[in-house]
């Protein structure tokens, strides 16, 4: 099975440990203790094959016309809305959020440098610096997208293209167990897949919430094209950690 991306996440859990001790007698007896430690879960999204690809694509186009049937503008006609009152953006708008975009891929690139080489202390702390500049950039170019898209947001290819997103998280997220490849959102349709991610939202689990957090993160990333290395992937991934922890 092809992979797009592979993760690891780490739990605290009570596992058996196996010691043996000596009795007065000199003997040696087998003991079976519970200890906490930390476990490694692995957990990777797998690459669409030819037929999940064409059933996403299906899936998007039903559902994109199911929101058009219901009322929701589509993005062409909102787009002639726009641009006969002008757009959402302003050209000092549009300047900065170029800006941000190649300030944004300069100093990826020097991360990604940075974390392949031997770090020192003073790379150590550099990287973290630059987690906190590209998470701050990120965060004022979602503020400009908001603003020209958050109209966007609520067309018929944008509401069907972020559900087909969620399609394809439930039906490639896998976790290696035992040897095997388990479904994280179990078996059956999109609907009972869809009932497995509900019962993990609803546990309030957080090791659960950040394993689905962390996949959905991945699905968009790969299926909006902006991560296609493991690179880029880790990148998005630390500076969502990040955010996380300052939030």
């Amino acid at each position: 099975m092809k992979k797009i991306y592979e993760l690891v996440i780490n739990k605290k859990e009570l596992v058996d440990k196996t010691e043996v001790i000596k009795d007065d007698k000199g003997g040696e007896i087998t003991q079976i203790k519970k200890i906490e430690e930390m476990v490694a879960h692995k957990f990777f999204m797998a690459r669409p094959n030819r037929s999940q690809v064409d059933e996403s694509e299906i899936f998007r186009a039903a559902t994109e016309s199911e929101y058009i049937r219901r009322g929701v503008i589509s993005a062409t006609l909102l787009q002639k809305r726009l641009l006969n009152d002008g757009g959402v953006l302003t050209e000092q708008e549009k300047k900065e959020y170029d800006t941000l975009r190649e300030t944004f891929i300069e100093k990826q690139a020097i991360y990604a440098k940075i974390i392949e080489e031997n770090k020192t202390e003073e790379q150590k702390n550099q990287t973290q610096v630059l987690i906190k500049e590209l998470g701050d950039i990120m965060e004022r170019m979602g503020q400009i997208e908001n603003s020209s898209s958050s109209l966007y947001n609520r067309t018929a290819e944008t509401l069907a293209r972020n559900k087909t997103i969620l399609w394809l998280t439930l039906n490639l997220s896998y976790e290696e167990k035992d040897g095997k490849n388990v479904p994280v959102f179990g078996a059956g349709d999109y609907e009972a897949r869809l009932k497995k991610y509900d019962e993990i939202e609803e546990r309030e689990d957080e090791f659960e919430y950040s394993i689905i957090k962390k996949l959905l993160l991945i699905c968009n990333l790969w299926y909006l094209g902006k991560a296609t290395t493991k690179e880029d992937f880790e990148t998005y991934l630390r500076i969502q950690e990040s955010s996380d922890l300052l939030s």
